[in-house]
């Protein structure tokens, strides 16, 4: 099993902090503690999961996969502020494998489904998005989605212990055609022997039926 891989950018300039705050989902005016935002698309639609430790300079931690996606966004309207980015070597590790599995959290496969905040579950919204702070990029539909109960219909989900991969794999194309499948798995050892767990995206019919 391969460990989660990040990409770190520096954020510094005077317009630093207030320019990432209308970009990212969280409030990142209260305090200097690390925190988790999402990076959206104008449309609300997730880019990336993003990891932001706050200081004199800002450093913005995502998903080795998405990461030239996310930066060329977070440049996209800088336009006459203070800002500057640079990528740096990443110092910190902010999700393991195993976390991904127990809350459950999206890495790069999981973010490239073109999905909604709500897709990726309570866990996720609760520790990223700020349903308080001022306007942001994308926060219109986020908002609007979370009002009406933020049911989406596809859902970052973690299946059950199967009895082999193909059986995880079929859990994952239940259902109506969409962006759902398998985008990773594990082998657990049980009693019985070697069973299989896969992360991925999942109907959220199925989803209730677990």
């Amino acid at each position: 099993m391969i460990e989660p891989t990040w990409r770190t950018f520096s954020v510094s300039g005077a317009d630093a902090r207030s320019y990432l705050q209308g970009q990212l989902t969280q409030d990142l005016a209260d305090g200097d503690a690390p925190r988790w935002s999402l990076l959206l698309q104008p449309d609300s639609f997730v880019i990336a999961t993003a990891y932001v430790e706050l200081g004199e300079t800002v450093f913005v931690s995502v998903p080795a996969g998405v990461a030239e996606q996310a930066i060329v966004r977070l440049r996209r309207f800088v336009l006459r502020a203070d800002v500057q980015f640079e990528e740096r070597d990443p110092h910190v590790v902010p999700r393991s494998l195993d976390e991904l599995y127990a809350l459950p959290w999206p890495h790069d496969d999981e973010l490239t489904q073109g999905l909604l905040p709500h897709s990726y579950g309570a866990a996720v919204i609760g520790a990223t998005v700020s349903f308080s702070k001022g306007c942001y990029t994308g926060q219109e539909l986020v908002g609007r989605l979370d009002a009406r109960g933020g049911n989406t219909p596809w859902r970052l989900a973690r299946s059950p212990i199967l009895s082999s991969l193909e059986d995880v794999v079929s859990w994952f194309g239940a259902g109506p055609d969409g962006p759902k499948g398998l985008t990773r798995h594990r082998e657990v050892l049980t009693p019985e022997g070697p069973r299989f767990q896969g992360l991925g995206i999942a109907h959220r019919s199925q989803v209730a039926s677990a």
